[in-house]
């Protein structure tokens, strides 16, 4: 929800306050940029009308990421009103700002979330952001749902390249309303986060990537090519004229391949950038160390009950609740009361991945490994019994350390009144099949445009 000033009130390129947390040098360094930028932003047609584009908190945007030097700053903010003109910028803002567009009315967002499911900031039922513990708003997408054909054979590279302009100039908005020169908005509180010094400076976007499983056409160095060229050059694009919009890139849920996916999008990065990207395996809940569970959706393991604050279930997921994929999905009903379990002969180096969901209530789930040791089978619970709930997938991943059995153990012995009806996927690579994967997908050539 924006509170901006319409274009046609003029507001001053300067309304609003200096942060807090900004340092006596960042000030210092402010004022040498605005003095180097003084003629530019004057020339500039109806620059004192946009304040979210020239005024301090921009200009501190563009500085932290010159480190504080200023003539680099006013080197890349000129860069950048460059390309603004060039693709029209400026009546994407004002387009935004006349029709108070919200996240859900970009052009384009409709196409292109029908094959890759995605919101471009959580919100709570009213339409505020819910954010992170360090204050910022939460992108959330799933990229291994993406639907690659439709994504890129549907959706034009200008259409998407227009709707995240849209989408970064619509941040920048919200950014910006944030520091105007009113009281502070206790919202940032009732969304279960507080203001925690320099790291909350500016409330940024972060961006949350669910990798699940990926599919097939992750192989294909074409469509691979296709997706990671898009993906990438978006992201090269907000770093390059929306610096400091972006405070962290999290992964969750990423498979072995997906390092050698992430090889392919370093080269759109700028160097500093990759110090904000994480990545979490299958079953870490880090995640929860950055995020409150209040505001993040069920099949992340948060309570988020929101309709704004959910992620569309489309892509794979039109017609795969559990974006298990078609090839080689077992169901089955384990009775109540029973367990059942699927043992696996591994040898030392195979990477066991697996997926599965429950249509109803609950079940207990864990991954045991047996194997010879000293002349006697041992046996060690590698993920130890858990309940799982119906309202997510579960995926996980494991190495095995040596020969033996890991055995999928799928627990319904605490219900005594229900079944349960599980779809499962497993798979079984030998560290052999990995590396030629890893080569396969190595081999395939980026380019990237801005």
């Amino acid at each position: 929800m924006l509170h901006s000033d319409s274009p046609t009130e003029s507001p001053r390129a300067d309304n609003v306050a200096i942060p807090s947390e900004v340092t006596d040098a960042e000030k210092k360094a402010l004022e040498v940029l605005k003095n180097l930028l003084v003629d530019t932003i004057a020339q500039y047609p109806g620059s004192n009308t946009m304040p979210e584009v020239f005024g301090d908190v921009r200009l501190l945007m563009f500085l932290r990421v010159a480190k504080n030097d200023p003539q680099k700053a006013a080197n890349q903010f000129k860069e950048f009103l460059v390309w603004r003109r060039e693709r029209n910028v400026d009546d994407i803002r004002a387009d935004i700002l006349e029709k108070k567009m919200s996240f859900d009315e970009v052009p384009n967002i409709k196409k292109a979330s029908y094959y890759l499911p995605f919101n471009p900031c959580l919100r709570d039922p009213a339409g505020e952001p819910l954010r992170a513990k360090d204050g910022s708003f939460i992108y959330c997408e799933r990229l291994g749902m993406i639907e690659t054909n439709g994504f890129i054979g549907e959706v034009s590279d200008d259409e998407f390249s227009e709707m995240f302009i849209y989408l970064s100039e619509l941040g920048q908005l919200l950014i910006h309303d944030h520091h105007k020169r009113e009281p502070h908005d206790n919202r940032l509180q009732n969304c279960g986060t507080a203001r925690q010094g320099r790291e909350n400076w500016p409330p940024s976007c972060w961006l949350s990537t669910l990798v699940e499983r990926p599919t097939a056409s992750w192989a294909n160095p074409k469509l691979c090519k296709a997706v990671v060229n898009r993906m990438g050059s978006a992201g090269r694009l907000r770093e390059t004229f929306y610096p400091g919009q972006v405070s962290k890139v999290c992964f969750l849920n990423a498979p072995w391949i997906f390092d050698t996916f992430f090889k392919l999008l370093r080269p759109f990065l700028p160097k500093d950038s990759l110090s904000k990207v994480k990545i979490f395996r299958p079953g870490d809940e880090g995640i929860m160390s950055l995020v409150d569970p209040m505001n993040v959706p069920a099949f992340l393991g948060g309570s988020c009950d929101s309709p704004l604050g959910q992620v569309p279930e489309t892509g794979r997921l039109l017609n795969d609740r559990f974006g298990l994929g078609t090839a080689e999905v077992e169901t089955v009903t384990i009775a109540k009361g029973q367990s059942m379990q699927i043992p696996l002969t591994v040898t030392k180096g195979d990477i066991v991945s697996w997926a599965f969901g429950v249509d109803a209530q609950d079940i207990l789930f864990g991954v045991e490994v047996r194997a010879q040791k000293d002349g006697r089978m041992t046996s060690e619970f590698v993920v130890p019994l858990e309940k799982c709930s119906s309202h997510r997938s579960v995926r996980g991943q494991y190495t095995s350390l040596t020969d033996g059995r890991l055995v999928l153990v799928f627990d319904n012995t605490s219900s005594w009144i229900r079944s349960r009806t599980v779809h499962y996927r497993y798979e079984i690579v030998s560290s052999e099949e990995a590396a030629k994967l890893d080569a396969k997908v190595a081999s395939v050539e980026t380019t990237y445009c801005v």
